[in-house]
């Protein structure tokens, strides 16, 4: 049975299949900006914390008693 390149296996396939992807990236990055804010270390505490609990708040929506709530567990994480 006849391999084709970039089966597993060939190391040289492989080595080049990354070389051209990596160069790829290289050039397509730098025409684009990155996106410095849409991945932040706090994103998974707070999809944790929306998992498990909920925040009831201490007032009204746009008043300053709002911010004086609590995070209280949910009966049933989602």
């Amino acid at each position: 049975m006849a391999r084709g390149p970039g089966e597993p296996g060939d190391k040289h396939a492989g080595e080049v299949v990354e070389h051209i992807g990596r160069e790829i990236i290289r050039r397509w990055l730098r025409h684009v900006e990155p996106e410095l804010w849409h991945h932040q270390g706090r994103h998974y505490y707070w999809s944790r914390l929306g998992r498990f609990a909920r925040y009831q708040p201490g007032g009204p929506p746009g008043t300053p008693e709002w911010d004086d709530g609590a995070w209280v567990a949910k009966d049933e994480p989602s």
